[in-house]
């Protein structure tokens, strides 16, 4: 019986979560194409091929974002259909703790991890230097006077650098573990030094592993970079 449910469990939740995930990723994507379809088209020529590049491109970075999400609410939604079929009452009536029920679900989580650590570490990265090349979407074009460092395994992207007074303006820190794979991203509107540290100010922080981005009044930013770096 022990290996009927988890059959059953693992088809469950694998089934529910690849639909949820279709759907969301799909709708994301069709409307990341609306808004940047003209600069898409203008920028690669046959509208077909070039469509059909920036969605495969814009694929990786768009699920990579929502796999969390969509694995919480296909757990939720399975364990509603338990729930309301009464499957859920007989399994613990046949003596299922609700251990070995988690237990049952844990090679599904698994198999649903796997791809993440793959998006993260290679595919997503790539897709985003191919598009930066390109330079469509939200990957414009437009950082020809923006600044490119590197900090330790992060990058860094300053839009506005005032060396002297120690300010910048729109920073973007994408964070890489010490094998490369992306960690989260911090995006802020402005940062100033204070004579020992970088202050962001109206931050926000989005991660892989949290469904919804963080945002903070401001937050410390602990790097290597110093104003003397920025002077010419």
């Amino acid at each position: 019986m022990a290996r009927t449910l988890h059959h059953y469990l693992f088809w469950l939740m694998i089934s529910r979560f690849l639909l949820i995930f279709a759907a969301v990723t799909a709708g994301i994507l069709i409307l990341d194409l609306m808004a940047f379809a003209d600069e898409v088209v203008e920028e690669g020529g046959d509208s077909t091929a070039a469509l059909l590049r920036y969605s495969l491109l814009r694929a990786p970075l768009v699920a990579n974002q929502r796999v969390p999400f969509t694995a919480l609410i296909a757990a939720l939604v399975v364990l509603t259909r338990l729930v309301r079929n009464s499957e859920l009452t007989a399994i613990r009536a046949a003596g299922v703790s609700q251990l070995q029920l988690m237990v049952a679900l844990l090679p599904a989580a698994l198999l649903i991890a796997a791809p993440q650590f793959a998006l993260d570490g290679w595919v997503a990265p790539k897709a985003v230097e191919s598009l930066r090349a390109w330079g469509v979407g939200e990957y414009d074009g437009d950082d020809d006077d923006a600044t490119w460092l590197r900090d330790g395994e992060d990058m860094v992207r300053i839009g506005f650098v005032d060396g002297e007074r120690g300010f910048l303006r729109d920073i973007s820190i994408l964070e890489r573990s010490e094998s490369g794979s992306f960690e989260r991203q911090i995006q802020a509107v402005s940062a100033r030094f204070d004579g020992e540290v970088w202050i962001l100010r109206e931050v926000r922080i989005s991660s892989p592993r949290t469904p919804r981005p963080e945002t903070l009044a401001e937050m410390t930013w602990v790097t290597t970079v110093e104003p003397e770096m920025f002077s010419s």
